[in-house]
């Protein structure tokens, strides 16, 4: 089964509010907000409580805070947001830090990964504000290099349906 871990800021978030600096810099005023989350993809069977101990070695308790999604639990946004940009690695190309998340599960549960199994890591950006979805598409093409990289977007209608 699935599960994607989202962690995210309990605070103040100093990466979202220097990527709120550049958006305007970039002349994308109407954003009024954003919030980033760090997801993890878990690719592997776990139980809850697994999940729960996953999720806790790879945040801060103190700054930041998990969320835990399933093909069976469905997250509702934290607030309204206009779109949503996911960014992530294309297959074949390394992702440490998902290569390091998957030694810590290892280490931590006494589990290894089969071949078909693995931990992926994308970077997921709430944006709050009048913008358009061709607005997005721009902002999401400043946020990465298409060569190694992937974006999805989607309106908040679409994330509430999607769960």
């Amino acid at each position: 089964m699935t599960t994607r871990i989202g962690i995210m800021s309990r605070g103040f978030d100093a990466r979202a509010k220097t990527r709120l600096k550049k958006f305007h810099s970039l002349g994308y005023k109407n954003i009024i907000d954003l919030w980033i989350i760090d997801s993890y993809t878990v690719d592997k069977s776990f139980s809850q409580n697994q999940l729960e101990e996953i999720a806790s070695k790879l945040s801060n308790p103190i700054t930041q805070e998990y969320i835990l999604r399933t093909e069976k639990i469905k997250v509702k946004p934290k607030k309204e947001f206009a779109f949503v940009i996911e960014i992530g690695f294309l297959p074949g190309v390394t992702d440490n830090v998902a290569h390091t998340a998957g030694e810590i599960i290892e280490d931590g549960l006494k589990v290894k990964f089969k071949e078909t199994e693995g931990v992926y890591t994308s970077q997921i950006t709430f944006l709050v504000g009048k913008i358009s979805k061709q607005e997005t598409e721009s902002i999401a093409l400043s946020m990465h290099n298409p060569l190694i990289q992937r974006s999805h977007i989607k309106s908040y209608a679409e994330f509430v349906k999607d769960g």
